[in-house]
């Protein structure tokens, strides 16, 4: 059982990923353009048209979303400026009530004296120590997702390249 949920985990991973709106557009394309088929329409155009579209509206509604912000107790230790929460009000009128009390949340460093030689090493220590480890955390994930490419580029090439052999010896006959 554990297997199965593994394998349906991966396909809806693999389909749908960080966005299922996108999954949702290229159904709907395979969908319209399979009925266009069918009922004899020339269709060609718009897996094209539509693959645009989704990567536009997936990059509008990415950049609409605010960027989280963490707190680091790396950072902090570090000596370096503590960060101050100041708020500003959302300029515009809210689309929605729910957004009406929200405000935008901006980190503020507050001024310290100049740093010694010494703070300023420590500092750059402190800093490479948490970008490497967050680095090093990736590769086990970039790894897989490799793996994942090398699996996907291994089944489809080979059917890609059988699919096209047959029409070329269709349209050769």
């Amino acid at each position: 059982m554990r297997l199965v949920r593994r394998f349906a985990r991966f396909w809806y991973d693999f389909i749908v990923g960080d966005d299922w709106r996108l999954a949702i557009g290229v159904v709907l394309t395979a969908v319209v353009v399979s009925f266009g088929t069918h009922l004899g329409t020339n269709v060609w155009w718009l897996p094209p048209l539509a693959i645009g579209a989704l990567l536009g509206s997936s990059v509008h509604v990415a950049f609409r979303r605010p960027p989280t912000m963490k707190s680091n107790t790396a950072e902090r230790s570090s000596g370096s400026a503590p960060l101050v929460s100041r708020t500003t009000p959302k300029a515009g009128l809210p689309k929605r009530r729910s957004h009406m009390k929200r405000s935008k949340t901006t980190a503020v460093p507050v001024p310290n004296p100049p740093m010694t030689n010494a703070a300023l090493a420590q500092h750059a220590r402190t800093t490479i120590a948490y970008h490497g480890e967050r680095i090093l955390a990736e590769i086990p994930r970039t790894l897989r997702r490799i793996g994942l490419l090398v699996m996907v580029l291994a089944v489809t090439i080979p059917v890609f390249s059988a699919g096209l052999l047959v029409v070329l010896w269709r349209l050769g006959n």
